[in-house]
């Protein structure tokens, strides 16, 4: 009976994980109901730092010593307006998702501490637009900066938006502005969410950034599993592993 009831949950994950995100709302992966849709949950997202002397290459957990809300988008090019260079984070499988009022976590993350391990608080105003806060280090299976495909994660978002994003009154690049079905955008979303992403100038300043910390020897992935730093092998081909 155990084993018929495991064989279930199996089977049940593996159709939620494969079944496509056809949320047509740009608030993921909870929609306007407040909703949880599993098949929209990220498992890659993207925070800024505004310089790389910042950076401890010897402490696997350096960016998540702070003692405050920190700050994610699901794009890399989300946080271009927010600080000089993006660093990428690729979430355990097992994270849970909580939806907060809008700008609750920005100034408290008063959760309760056991919560903060596995959990993902998500931010959304009344368009859908969302904002990812950690609390913890613990919903985090690793972490990297300055290797060349993240590069390509901001090039191929940029060739998105211009393909099929719409230019607001304001300048903006906003895909959202404009509903359209993209199989090819980033995490298999059928809606781009790059609200946030600023002035083509900007974006381009960006990528430009990015292109000359490529291959210094601050690019690597941060495994917060085995507490390793990793340069080349398998383990980089894990964290950028696409999807689920």
């Amino acid at each position: 009976m155990k084993n018929y009831i495991l064989l279930l949950l199996i089977a049940s994950t593996a159709i939620s994980y494969a079944k496509e995100c056809d949320l047509k709302w740009s608030g993921l992966p909870f929609d306007q109901s407040g909703n949880f849709h599993s098949e929209c949950r990220p498992r890659v997202l993207y925070s800024w730092i505004d310089s790389i002397d910042t950076i401890n290459k010897k402490d696997y957990k350096w960016p998540f010593r702070r003692k405050r809300a920190i700050f994610f988008h699901r794009t890399p090019l989300a946080t271009s307006i927010y600080g000089d260079f993006s660093y990428r984070v690729k979430l355990k499988e097992n994270v849970r998702f909580k939806l907060v009022p809008w700008n609750e976590a920005h100034y408290k993350c008063l959760y309760p501490e056991e919560e903060k391990k596995y959990t993902v608080y998500v931010n959304q105003d009344k368009n859908g637009f969302s904002e990812y806060v950690l609390c913890s280090s613990g919903p985090v299976e690793s972490w990297s900066f300055g290797l060349k495909a993240h590069l390509e994660e901001m090039k191929n978002e940029f060739n998105s938006i211009k393909k099929y994003g719409a230019k607001n009154v304001d300048g903006f690049l906003n895909p959202n502005k404009r509903k359209y079905a993209c199989d090819s955008c980033f995490q298999g979303y059928s809606i781009h969410d790059a609200r946030n992403d600023g002035s083509e100038d900007t974006i381009l300043k960006s990528i430009e950034r990015m292109q000359r910390v490529v291959g210094q020897e601050l690019g690597g992935v941060y495994n917060l599993s085995d507490r390793r730093f990793y340069t080349y092998g398998v383990e980089l081909d894990e964290h950028f592993s696409r999807f689920r």
